[in-house]
């Protein structure tokens, strides 16, 4: 029988593509998937591991299109199993989930087990219960596949294992004669053995299918958290900047909490902000989370603010940003949460918010419960995601490809889709922190490695606590750092724990600061050195130099200075040459207006048919109408992403549209591109169909890709301008720069800007500029020498203090932007600084009696 089916399909490759067009709307396969679906026709057993978005569910879908019998789609979320049963059923194809709502007196149920279904979805748990019933139908020759989806959760390695998932075995056993495919997005070596151990898929003709992994149109960056107010108030102005960029196209954004409670008090302030966001957690019952999901799909929901319990619920393929506010449990759960934006092929956002002491939270709640192995594990793989995120040199998107063992050679002018790749900055400029790296690890090491790092650095700024100083009066480190600010030192234990030469333990509830390996070699050596790249702490530890504070208690600068916001042209054209291809054109004022009617349309057949917009037409799809406008159903058939019964229901509507709009302006309709390359300009504008017929080309592999345009605004280079503009450095903590140089003026518009390279940049949030501001200009202190070093260059002024006229030893308290002065400038007046520093004998606070 396989050899029949073989010989047929080597014959008859068309037939597929027959089908792939009739019910999907598409004339190509991705890469793998022709591959797997004729292995599958033929009856073997597979394991496919594919990215998200990239056409997994494709692959057993298609076979029983073809071959007229039952796939059963074992499925670990409810919510996922509704929303791909829609799904299936917007194309035409008989679809169903097997839930506990359907009985077995019931008519679904004797129609699920007549054949009459091609694709039944269906939990691990009612599987179990179902299998006599299924066994009738196998015996029938009913069955053509099961299809073990997201089954990473099958392996206790894997980050969402379900004890459920174990019990699949029980496929192979009752049912050997039943090709057995697993699909996951997510999964590493030691996942994929033990999936495919459980499972019992080593048979002869087993073979394992694997497609790059790399998502192209998703932007990654991550950056530290500062207070909850200010996190807050960056989201809300990604949400709107991102809206703006959009144009009122879809700008679905889901953000991962790590606890109910902040997903609450975030939806809350999204919604005081006028957001239409909604939460969505497990205290939550079905129907109000059904009721969330809903309105989601069906955009009326713009932003949901989630804990994991939304991980794999959703399949929506038009969403724009994904933001954890915390970092996920490992890089493979990171993965797939966030690819489930863009995966309509458009540019989208995944962007991170973290801060060391959450991956310490995250250790603690793996060390309560498991066993040793267990922990281990999951440790490993927290580890695995800190390393990533804290990491400002490598590109992002190799260090996540290669968990999955995925090499991805980094371009010169870097991937262009992560911070660490686009974002300027200074890398060759190397501070020697040698002295005060061993004066912290001495100081660990003489403290006996029993202490957290906030203790150490309380030791070091020779803390008043009585309780301290009688502990640790003796460690002949203290006081020693008293003339480094408290940020400086945290900073470089971060740097330190980043660079491993220290690491932190857990013990009972408490965090202890030890040595690495790598951090009692520079305790025993010498002769090594630490480098520190000059933007992880020069900047910040700088700004603590602008500003004397007994010299200007008594007066305040009143006027707010700024940096030019300038990015190099080399940067830019990296962006916007290589992301531009993904964008669709709306440079014609004529095909942006059309695109916008059948929006609406969309929108309003959307609310007709209770079929969410997404799935109904594509973006991509409505872009290519606006910009061909075809005449018949048969040019619209040439389409890509229109399947027969969507034109057969819609396509008349959609025509008179398009032709409703083209006799309005007199444009020509099918405007295709001519396999002959004639010119097929009508000078006269003719707007009769049939002196254009000559420009439909039958051939469908001819259909053209919208043209690109460098004005789009879901163009990837305008997108990635505003991620660009984010801009905050990890290390420093740098915040977005407001637009707020008038500060009389209460207008709240907000602006992006991208720093200069040279040695980076020394920006501040606003609030801090407006504190500074607001006295009066005659009280500047420095308000002649502001006088002498403004340059006379337009817009771009610079602002320029001498640093010899400055003292380091100052509290932490303003930091306005300044433009930077020369690196050397800046490296020597910080050596003399601390030369001075190391001459001081702190005095030491005894204990109280």
């Amino acid at each position: 029988m396989n050899n029949k089916i073989e010989q047929y399909l080597d014959n008859n490759e068309e037939v597929l593509y027959k089908y792939l067009k009739k019910y999907f709307g598409l004339t190509t396969f991705r890469p793998k998937q022709l591959e797997i679906i004729k292995h599958t026709l033929k009856g073997y057993d597979s394991f496919v591991s594919i990215a998200t978005g990239g056409g997994k569910s494709l692959c057993y879908q298609l076979p029983s299109l073809l071959l007229k019998k039952t796939t059963f789609v074992i499925s670990p979320l409810k919510s996922l199993i509704s929303d791909q049963t829609i799904k299936l059923r917007s194309l035409g194809i008989k679809a169903i989930k097997l839930s506990s709502d359907i009985k077995d007196s019931s008519k679904e149920y004797n129609d699920i087990f007549k054949g009459l279904y091609r694709i039944v979805f269906i939990t691990p748990e009612r599987l179990v219960n179902e299998v006599m019933s299924i066994n009738k139908l196998v015996e029938n020759n009913g069955v053509c596949l099961f299809a073990v989806d997201e089954c990473h959760c099958v392996s206790q390695w894997g980050t969402d294992f379900r004890p459920s998932y174990r019990r699949l075995d029980i496929l192979r056993n009752m049912f050997p004669n039943v090709p057995t495919m697993a699909l996951t997005a997510t999964s590493t070596t030691e996942v994929e053995n033990d999936i495919i151990e459980v499972l019992q898929l080593q048979n002869d003709n087993f073979k394992i299918f694997r497609s790059p992994k790399n998502r192209e149109n998703i932007f990654y960056k991550a950056i530290y958290k500062e207070t909850e107010n200010k996190d807050y108030e960056m989201i809300l102005k990604i949400i709107n900047e991102t809206r703006k960029s959009i144009g009122g196209v879809s700008n679905s954004t889901i953000i991962y909490c790590p606890t109910i409670q902040t997903s609450i008090d975030l939806n809350q302030y999204l919604q005081a902000n006028k957001i239409l966001s909604n939460c969505y957690h497990s205290q939550m019952s079905d129907p109000q989370r059904e009721q969330v999901l809903k309105q989601f799909l069906f955009n009326k929901t713009e932003v949901v603010c989630a804990t994991i319990a939304f991980g794999m619920g959703i399949d929506k393929h038009d969403i724009r940003v994904i933001i954890h506010y915390g970092p996920s449990k490992s890089v493979e759960e990171y993965y797939q949460e966030s690819g489930r934006a863009g995966r309509d092929g458009l540019p989208s956002l995944s962007l991170v918010f973290f801060s060391l002491q959450d991956f310490t939270k995250g250790s603690l709640r793996i060390n309560f419960g498991g066993n040793h192995q267990t922990k281990s594990n999951k440790i490993d793989k927290l580890t695995q995601l800190k390393n990533i995120m804290v990491n400002r040199t490598e590109c992002r998107r190799k260090a996540i490809l290669s968990v999955f063992n995925e090499q991805y050679s980094v371009p010169p002018n870097g991937c262009g889709g992560c911070d660490n790749c686009t974002e300027e900055k200074d890398t060759s400029n190397l501070l020697e922190l040698t002295h005060e790296s061993r004066i912290l690890i001495n100081c660990i090491f003489e403290a006996g490695q029993s202490c957290g790092m906030k203790t150490i650095i309380n030791i070091l700024r020779g803390s008043t606590s009585s309780d301290l100083a009688q502990k640790h009066l003796k460690n002949s480190y203290y006081g020693k750092g008293i003339s480094f600010s408290l940020k400086f030192w945290k900073e470089l234990a971060n740097q330190l724990k980043t660079l491993d030469y220290l690491t932190e333990t857990t013990s009972n509830v408490y965090t202890i600061t030890k040595f690495s390996k790598k951090g009692w070699e520079l305790y025993k050596s010498p002769d090594l050195k630490v480098f520190i790249g000059s933007n992880k702490i020069l900047k910040d530890e700088y700004k603590l130099t602008n500003f004397y504070k007994n010299q200007l208690s008594s007066k305040k600068l009143s006027t707010s200075i700024s940096i030019s916001s300038t990015i190099s042209p080399s940067k830019n054209n990296i962006i916007s040459n290589k992301w531009s291809v993904l964008a669709a054109p709306t440079s014609n004022s004529n095909i942006q207006s059309l695109f916008q009617i059948l929006v609406e349309y969309r929108k309003s057949l959307s609310a007709l048919t209770e079929i969410p917009e997404f799935l109904l037409f594509s973006e991509k799809t409505l872009r290519h109408i606006a910009e061909t406008r075809p005449s018949s159903l048969d040019s619209l058939r040439l389409i890509e992403g229109l399947e027969e019964k969507k034109i057969k229901d819609h396509g008349n509507s959609i025509l008179l549209k398009v032709k409703e709009f083209s006799k309005q302006k007199s444009l020509n309709l099918d405007n295709f591109p001519s396999n002959n390359n004639k010119n097929n300009n009508n000078s006269n504008n003719n707007n009769n169909v049939n002196n254009n017929n000559n420009k439909i080309t039958s051939t469908i592999s001819h259909i053209p890709e919208p043209p690109k345009s460098q004005k789009d605004k879901n163009n990837i280079s305008t997108i990635f301008n505003i991620i660009k503009g984010f801009n905050t450095s990890p290390q420093s903590k740098q915040k977005l720069d407001a637009n707020d140089n008038n500060n009389n003026n209460n207008n709240t518009s907000f602006q992006f800007n991208v720093r200069s390279s040279s040695t980076g940049s020394l920006n501040s949030s606003s609030d801090s500029i407006n504190n500074i501001s607001k006295s009066d200009s005659s009280n500047n202190i420095l308000g002649e020498k502001r006088k002498s070093d403004l340059s006379n260059t337009g817009d771009n002024k610079r602002f320029k203090i001498s640093v010899k006229n400055l003292s380091f030893a100052e509290i932490y308290n303003h930091k306005p932007s300044l433009t930077p002065i020369n690196y050397f400038d800046i490296k020597n007046h910080f050596k003399s600084i601390r030369d001075q520093s190391y001459r001081n004998n702190p005095k030491r606070i005894p204990p109280k009696q």
